[in-house]
């Protein structure tokens, strides 16, 4: 997470993370740098080592990319002040599973689409009121720094999907998973139609489907497996194939507005009712947000149109007029879907640092206002402390003609400079400080001394003459 690299920074902040994959650690270089970072391997996400381990949990902050807590394996732990959700995708989160996030503290969003659709549910459901807090995409911060290193490096050094001499058009099919997903629904219908095409077609399943779906991705990987202009992607970052395309056809998968913030291309999608039951926008509306935004940065299509898929493609780059509209509208959802851009990270880790503050505000309880009027009385001394410096400097420059008269009181003046510029005067005035001081010492000393022997000698004087008048009077 990009967050991470921030916190890390403040080298007294202790925080751990756990790793489902145990390669994880030896390319996180970051162990190397902090000893309060803490890399630990807790086994496979859906093996009971891991989920007993995040169910015990001690920590102040615990930040997520996993949502359902307290619904799933994961619950709260009691060792936990606070859990945050942070959204690891650009589009609406009116798509997740039901009760997606009812049960954390805050969440962490990339843009204000989705404060409103939170706190609405919360009202439906009569849940705590959660703290909504816009910080940025850190992944698609990362994805775009690894993007300009790819861009750099020489051509032999990037990944080719089909031969340097091939210069036609790249298609990117990319899909969700799960049973509303493209190659779900449609399989071979969506990808017949390229096989014969003047087109080159790149497919990038979902990471989910390689588990969830696998029966199906070995069938539809075996029929294509002959077809030179069609390969299947699985680099671990998306990428390289996203570079490649010149255009993408998706269904209301995130990776849609990844291709969209970071290429600014369009996107084609098949025109499609969604099934809301089990989603968390069934108690809300009926609509998901993605599908009124998918209009705007893409054309759609009717699965019964599939077969005319390319010529479809190919009348929509050749219409400059609606390609530029379409890339107008492309900008202004990069806009509004990836707020703090390149600077999420920064952004997330100062949230974090102030949800932690106030934790440890809390805990201080009825000390909290001792605790403030001590530092309120620190920064009044660190005031006048700057004030002094600072009056001291403007005596000293208005002091530059009297150095030879503080030479002549013994100021261990610096040889090497002139003592007539201003900047032998203040490379000296340490000297003469200590100097001042310690001879404003010893004289409140010797004056000290002086008037308590003045006084004594006063006061024996008044017994004399006391005892005189005594006597007298007798």
């Amino acid at each position: 997470m990009g967050e991470v690299s921030h916190i890390e920074t403040k080298k007294d902040i202790s925080h751990l993370h756990t790793q489902y994959d145990k390669n994880l650690d030896s390319s996180n270089t970051t162990q190397n740098h902090n000893p309060n970072a803490q890399f630990e391997y807790i086994g496979s996400s859906d093996s009971p080592k891991a989920i007993s381990r995040l169910n015990s949990l001690r920590a102040d902050i615990v930040m997520m990319s996993t949502p359902q807590l307290d619904i799933l394996q994961i619950k709260r732990s009691k060792g936990v002040k606070h859990y945050s959700h942070i959204i690891h995708s650009l589009p609406h989160i009116d798509i997740y599973e039901v009760f997606a996030l009812d049960y954390f503290d805050s969440v962490f969003t990339n843009s204000i689409i989705h404060t409103d659709f939170i706190h609405e549910v919360e009202r439906v459901r009569n849940l705590k009121t959660k703290e909504v807090v816009i910080t940025g995409c850190t992944y698609l911060d990362i994805l775009q720094e690894k993007l300009q290193d790819y861009k750099g490096l020489d051509d032999e050094k990037k990944i080719h999907f089909f031969p340097k001499t091939d210069t036609k058009t790249t298609i990117l099919l990319a899909p969700s998973w799960g049973r509303e997903a493209l190659l779900s629904k449609y399989g071979m219908k969506l990808i017949q139609p390229f096989i014969d095409s003047n087109f080159n077609l790149i497919i990038r399943p979902h990471p989910q489907s390689y588990n969830s779906e696998k029966e199906l991705l070995d069938s539809l990987q075996a029929q294509t497996k002959d077809c030179s202009n069609i390969v299947w992607d699985n680099n671990r970052d998306n990428i390289y194939a996203l570079h490649r395309a010149d255009m993408m056809i998706g269904d209301f998968s995130g990776v849609i507005f990844d291709f969209v913030c970071l290429f600014e291309k369009p996107v084609l999608t098949p025109t499609f009712d969604f099934n809301i039951i089990g989603y968390d926008l069934e108690d809300i509306y009926e609509t998901p947000w993605v599908k009124d935004a998918l209009t705007k940065i893409g054309k759609s299509i009717e699965p019964s149109e599939f077969d005319r898929l390319p010529s479809v493609i190919e009348s929509l780059l050749q219409d400059k007029e609606g390609y530029d509209k379409l890339k107008e509208n492309i900008r202004a959802m990069k806009a509004l879907l990836w707020e703090y851009q390149g600077v999420g990270g920064i952004k997330t880790a100062q949230e974090i640092l102030r949800i932690e503050k106030e934790i440890l505000e809390s805990r201080l309880q009825d000390k909290l206002e001792l605790h403030n009027e001590i530092n309120a009385i620190n920064k009044v001394l660190g005031n006048a402390a700057n004030g002094m410096c600072e009056d001291s400097h403007i005596i000293l420059q208005d002091k530059k003609d009297s150095i030879q008269k503080l030479e002549s009181k013994n100021c261990a003046l610096n040889p090497a400079i002139h003592p007539n510029t201003a900047e032998g005067f203040l490379d000296n005035f340490k000297g003469c400080a200590d100097l001042s001081a310690r001879s404003y010492l010893k004289g409140s000393a010797e004056a000290r001394k002086s008037n308590s022997l003045e006084s004594a000698k006063k006061t024996t004087q008044n017994l004399d003459s006391k005892k005189d008048i005594a006597k007298d009077n007798v």
